[in-house]
């Protein structure tokens, strides 16, 4: 089963196949492509929280982003894929707080700011 997942501007393309707990992102191992633990963690959480981490493999194609970005993308996507194996899931993945995608993003720069609130010095005289 596909799925897609997205976190700020970042995409992730994920396979959810019955296998032994195997992870690929971008035909890397996930050790080997998040250098954090958490990154790690957190993009296979839909498994784990649901105790599915052995039951199935994980193939990913992450575009964009930083690496905590990608990994959430992944979290998303999965929990998608997961659903699509086993509706029944919905109610503890909604627990692990999975399901919902994360609206926040970068907010835009305005004029007259230096950056999006962030204003110059005000000089009085």
């Amino acid at each position: 089963v596909r799925a897609v997942g997205r976190r700020k501007s970042s995409r992730a393309i994920v396979a959810l196949v019955e296998g032994e707990g195997e992870a690929l992102v971008n035909e890397r191992s996930l050790s080997d492509y998040f250098g954090r633990v958490h990154d790690r963690e957190s993009a296979v959480w839909a498994l784990k929280a649901t105790g599915r981490l052995d039951k199935y493999n994980v193939w990913a194609l992450v575009k964009g982003g930083g690496t905590t970005g990608q990994a959430e993308a992944i979290t998303l996507a999965v929990a998608k894929a997961l659903l699509a194996h086993e509706p029944d899931l919905k109610p503890a993945l909604r627990r692990a707080g999975v399901v919902t995608r994360d609206p926040r993003s970068v907010e835009r720069k305005k004029p007259g700011k230096l950056k999006a609130r962030k204003m110059p010095a005000w000089v009085k005289r």
